[in-house]
């Protein structure tokens, strides 16, 4: 439960998504800040951790960039995730498509 000295709290994480047509596609990048009773705090949090220790962590080498970096936008690891989440959902589309017996009916 949250404090109950506050009357807010704020979760903050990050996702990269593509728009198709009338929906987007999301990707959570992570990680999660949960619990923060100053907006302003997890938000300079979010913002270190994705301009600064990201790419710079040697736990982390998926992060080769910051996402301010413009390589970040041609070579990310991050885009290549989005693309095989794209093709999983394709081919699930696809699949249920051809078994129709498979949906679920309300009764």
């Amino acid at each position: 439960m949250p404090d109950k000295n506050y009357n807010w709290y704020y979760n903050a994480t990050c996702y990269l998504g593509i728009k198709e047509q009338d929906s987007f596609l999301l990707s959570w990048i992570g990680p999660n800040y949960t619990n923060s009773y100053d907006m302003k705090d997890i938000s300079k949090r979010i913002r270190n951790y994705y301009l600064k220790q990201r790419s710079s962590s040697a736990n982390n080498s998926d992060a080769k960039y910051n996402i301010d970096d413009i390589r970040y936008w041609n070579y990310s690891k991050d885009w290549q995730k989005i693309e095989n989440n794209r093709k999983i959902q394709k081919d699930f589309e696809e699949e249920k498509l051809k078994n129709s017996e498979n949906e679920y009916v309300p009764k």
